[in-house]
């Protein structure tokens, strides 16, 4: 209380003012900012030592008089109104006992700061430090989870009764849980140390716990067993060795070398006089579905799942026969005769293993005769493997679009699987689904790539032939490079079993010529689905292309041979001024343009000689029409003359080439089946000064040419008059 603080603080500084005063010394007491200088003698400390004997009667006093006030109001006031309070009774009981005025002085200086009018509430210690503090005392020690380990554990039972000795060696002072569960088995007495134990809690779940100090200790356990056929203990704190002395129990979930599973299950041993009902008032037994899948590849294996069907929240330990060649591979399962043995823990819903299985040409499977489970069985069988079924009907035939048939059988019923594994067909282990070769001729050298698509069904070397004068730059494999030398005309590839793409560059010191044909590669093998192509430089003029396989063709010597035969047709017109050869030069340049373009320039010289022709008697108005027209076509034609010249003296020829996705300066061939060499294809070709000279020569005669055939143009088209309209404008007004 805040008077117990005061008469602490009023004893204590008055005995050490007696100490330093009874010594004789000067002592200066620094409070709230004062300095209160004392200088005593003898006489001085006896009157000290009066008031120290004066203010025991004074504090009890106050205590007394405190007493009957605070507890009243103590819920009622807030703290700063306490320290009024605690302030008023400290004054009043002074004013009934006088003191000297230094024992005043110093009981307003320790408890109100010297300030008689204004109250300090004491404010220490702070919040935060108790919550530190409390942080501090519920922190969990620092061995947590393993404060506590249990070394041995001594089961017995008898027909009705169930007791255990457990050994605890705990590192704190901590509550561990015991063996059992409320809805299982639950001691009636619990020994700690051979004394009855005090700190025992049962929570929610049912589960027991036992407060122990920092130490080693002995624990006992008894309690009856339920009147049931099967009991399960759960261990949660699971001992390092456990052994079990039952009298008319089978144990499961116990090993051989005493190390015990999540918890032990306990089965009573029916005998005429013990045998109890398959079904107990006020409990189900528990159900599992039991999920096989015989997994048939080059490797047999079958997947197992149990699943609980029924609700959580009880332990389930069951035994699950293996099929005939099964082996267990999962590390968490137990096998004891041919047996699964399964332990489930109260909340855990499935488990699952891996098995080998050896491969048979027969295989049976057979529902078991139990209450506690039923199958499912899939089958999921490799294409290699013939499966002939007999038994029950299939469930389902598919899932996820591929064969997995499914059965759910009854108890004691039998699906039975006659495996037998197709003979191969000798033929081919490798094969070639796709081959391309690119081919860039350059001035000097050409570069050369080949692609591969490959299949095999093993692993293998495959050789690969190149010509005479290649030299490889790389090998890729799958779009990773490999470290491959060429051994003379020959490269050797690592072929795995499956797909790959192979991508080989080699180089050949041959550039472009007048003839250039493609490489000879021999790929080993027939292969299926190939293309050449050539990517053909700039400055080179095709004229022709040739080789076995699909390509492209030069279309512009088709064109040409409908040019002369036209030019010779219209050689024998007299309209005109242009003979065979005329209209020969002029269509061979006039092929680089549009054919709607090359009539254009064909109808304009028609029309002109045509125009030199007309009756002189022509109506006006039909006569300035055709004056009309011609002129528009004259304009259209000597454009499209013009747009011919600039083509051939600046621009590239147009060979016209197309067949298999090909054009000017890509040539591309295709050959479904080739047997080992890919075939070879050429091109014929010039280069392109010789086109640059032909067509300069051409546009030298055609400038001179045109001369000609304008000045008859203008003849032709001036004829009777240029405008007929005018003419008679001109004869009204003679």
């Amino acid at each position: 209380s805040v008077l117990g603080v005061m008469r602490v603080v009023l004893l204590s500084i008055l005995i050490v003012l007696f100490l330093w005063l009874s010594w004789g010394q000067r002592a200066q007491l620094l409070l709230k900012s004062r300095t209160i200088s004392l200088t005593t003698n003898g006489t001085t400390a006896l009157v000290l030592l009066m008031g120290i004997l004066l203010s025991l009667p004074l504090v009890t006093h106050a205590q007394e008089s405190s007493s009957s006030v605070l507890p009243e109001w103590a819920e009622k006031i807030s703290p700063n109104r306490l320290a009024e309070l605690a302030k008023d009774t400290v004054s009043e009981v002074i004013s009934v006992n006088p003191l000297t005025d230094i024992v005043k002085n110093t009981v307003s200086e320790v408890v109100f700061g010297g300030n008689a009018g204004k109250v300090v509430v004491n404010e220490f210690p702070p919040q935060s430090l108790l919550d530190d503090l409390q942080k501090r005392l519920l922190a969990p020690p620092d061995c947590v989870p393993y404060c506590a380990s249990s070394p041995r554990l001594l089961l017995e039972l008898d027909a009705t009764q169930l007791r255990a000795r457990m050994e605890i060696h705990s590192h704190a002072n901590i509550a561990v849980p015991l063996p059992g569960l409320a809805k299982q088995w639950l001691p009636q007495q619990v020994l700690l140390n051979g004394e009855p134990a005090q700190g025992l809690v049962r929570n929610q779940t049912g589960q027991l716990w036992l407060s122990v100090n920092k130490g080693i200790h002995q624990v006992q356990l008894v309690g009856t067993l339920p009147n049931r056929n099967t009991v399960q203990l759960p261990l949660p704190l699971k001992s390092h060795f456990v052994e079990v002395k039952a009298t008319g129990w089978r144990v499961e979930g116990l090993h051989e070398n005493g190390v015990a599973d999540n918890q032990l299950q306990f089965t009573r041993e029916q005998t005429d006089d013990t045998k109890l009902a398959d079904l107990e008032m006020g409990s189900l037994p528990a159900f599992v579905q039991v999920k096989r899948t015989l997994l048939l590849g080059l490797d047999w294996q079958v997947e197992t799942h149990v699943i609980r069907k029924t609700r959580l929240g009880s332990a389930i330990v069951l035994e699950i026969p293996l099929l005939k060649g099964e082996s267990v591979t999962s590390e968490q399962i137990r096998v004891d005769g041919g047996k699964a043995l399964i332990n489930l823990s109260p909340s855990q819903s499935t488990i699952s293993w891996m098995s080998v299985f050896d491969k048979q040409n027969t295989i049976t499977l057979t529902a078991p005769y139990d209450t506690f489970s039923s199958e499912v069985w899939r089958l999921d069988a490799s294409a290699i493997w013939h499966v002939e079924i007999e038994g029950i009907p299939v469930v389902h035939h598919q899932a996820e679009g591929r064969w997995l048939p499914e059965w759910r059988p009854w108890p004691g019923e039998t699906v039975t699987l006659q495996l037998s594994r197709p003979k191969g067909v000798a033929g081919q282990v490798l094969t070639i689904d796709r081959s391309q070769l690119i081919v860039t001729p350059g001035q000097r050298t050409t570069d050369n790539r080949l692609l591969l698509s490959l299949r095999s069904s093993r692993g293998m070397q495959h050789k690969i032939t190149l010509p005479e004068d290649a030299q490889l730059q790389s090998v890729t494999i799958n779009n990773k490079s490999q470290p491959i030398r060429q051994e003379g005309r020959f490269v050797t590839l690592p072929i795995t079993p499956g797909s790959q793409q192979v991508e080989l560059l080699f180089r050949q010191p041959i550039g472009m010529s007048q003839y250039f044909e493609t490489p000879s590669v021999d790929l080993g093998i027939d292969s299926v689905n190939t293309l050449i192509e050539i990517n053909m430089p700039s400055d080179r003029w095709i004229l022709f292309t040739g080789g076995d396989p699909i390509g492209p063709a030069v279309m512009i010597w088709g064109i040409l041979i409908v040019i002369i035969l036209a030019s010779v047709g219209l050689g024998q017109i007299s309209l005109t001024p242009l003979k065979t050869l005329h209209w020969i030069l002029l269509g061979v340049v006039l092929s680089q343009v549009e054919v709607h373009l090359m009539l254009v320039v064909v109808v304009w010289f028609m029309m002109l000689g045509w125009r030199a022709k007309i009756a002189p008697d022509m109506s006006a108005p039909k006569f300035d029409a055709i004056q009309i027209g011609l002129g528009f076509l004259t304009i259209v034609a000597l454009i499209t003359l013009l747009g011919a010249i600039e083509q051939g003296l600046l621009g590239s020829p147009d060979m016209h080439i197309a067949g298999n996705g090909s054009y000017a300066s890509h040539l591309q061939w295709y050959e479904d089946r080739t047997a080992g060499i890919l075939p070879q294809v050429w091109v014929f070709s010039w280069s392109m000064w010789i086109y640059r000279i032909a067509m300069l020569l051409w546009a030298l005669w055609l400038s001179f040419a045109l001369l000609r055939w304008l000045r008859w143009g203008w003849e032709c088209f001036s004829t009777h008059g240029l405008w007929k309209s005018l003419q008679t404008k001109k004869a009204v007004q003679t």
